[in-house]
């Protein structure tokens, strides 16, 4: 083929219409031989089984065989799925769930309820196992576990972390904020403010005491659980030198629980509780032999006083 026409027995090379042999075009579709250049291959020959014929494959088959390949679970970047759902966990978990866990019945059908705050570097998840043992001696009561709002370390929380004066008047300021929209949730719930107590462990008991007098509260509650505390140490909480509000305990109840083995925070610091609130309200104090945890004796004194 010379390239001037196509060979007596050729088709045109477009629409396969047979010429005359010293034709320079097509009849037909009236392409000049000597200047068409075939297009790109749109079609994949087959072999057709009966009798060997050719035949154009249907256009989808060769475009889906030279397609790129659709998404495949391995071709998903694995890293950045993982990281971004932890992300929505994360948010999803403070922005939709509440910061607390109830053990018990629910408030409104509970005899009584305690606000319970755990100590530092701990977690409600772990706390509400203690919550678990008091309930187990107080089965009408509903034990509220809050989580503190602070980070302490790489899973904990605290109440209190420290740092300037500003830190420290932000994280107190944050902290009442939580326990005091909780127990206007509870009082919301039709519960009475006089079946309502604010418990805490160790930091926590130290926190339950400076939201008990603290005059953001402005609530009337049934009592003080304090276990393991003490006299709060960050600026402006009440201490031994000056109790400005603790008369707004007058109407309510005080328990103070303390192991005498207490290697983290000693017993006086109880002890000393107990003489300076004594003369605001109705103080009582269950030592027992262990240390700084909330043992079968501390549980059975909880359950004992809200029993009364």
């Amino acid at each position: 083929m010379n390239g001037t026409r196509p060979a007596a027995s050729s088709p045109c090379p477009k629409c396969q219409h047979e010429n005359e042999p010293e034709s320079s075009t097509c009849e037909r579709c009236g392409i000049v031989f000597s200047k068409y250049a075939p297009g790109p291959e749109r079609f994949t020959p087959h072999l057709d089984n009966q009798g060997g014929h050719h035949h154009a494959a249907p256009m989808h088959e060769p475009m889906h065989e030279r397609a790129p390949q659709g998404w495949s679970l391995q071709d998903l970047p694995w890293g950045k799925v993982i990281a971004l759902a932890l992300v929505v966990a994360v948010i999803g978990y403070f922005v939709l769930s509440k910061p607390y866990e109830v053990v018990g019945p629910a408030p409104e059908r509970a005899q009584n309820v305690v606000i319970m705050l755990h100590g530092y570097g701990d977690t409600t998840g772990n706390f509400a196992n203690a919550a678990r043992r008091m309930n187990a001696k107080s089965r009408e009561t509903s034990f509220i576990v809050v989580d503190a709002p602070l980070s302490a370390g790489l899973t904990g929380r605290a109440w209190f972390t420290g740092g300037t004066l500003e830190d420290c008047e932000e994280q107190i300021a944050q902290t009442h904020e939580r326990v005091i929209g909780i127990v206007d949730e509870v009082l919301a719930k039709g519960v009475s403010g006089d079946r309502i107590y604010i418990a805490g462990f160790s930091q926590g008991a130290q926190m339950a005491l400076d939201v008990g007098v603290s005059e953001k509260l402005q609530r009337p509650i049934g009592g003080l659980i304090l276990m393991s505390g003490g006299w709060p140490n960050w600026p402006g909480a009440v201490g031994a030198k000056t109790m400005e509000g603790a008369e707004l305990l007058s109407d309510a109840r005080v328990l103070l629980v303390h192991g005498s083995k207490d290697p983290i925070v000693g017993i006086a610091d109880s002890r000393s509780l107990e003489k300076a609130l004594g003369p605001y309200t109705s103080v009582e104090m269950v030592e027992h032999e262990g240390g700084h945890r909330i043992n079968t004796d501390a549980s059975r004194a909880v359950g004992a006083f809200l029993a009364e």
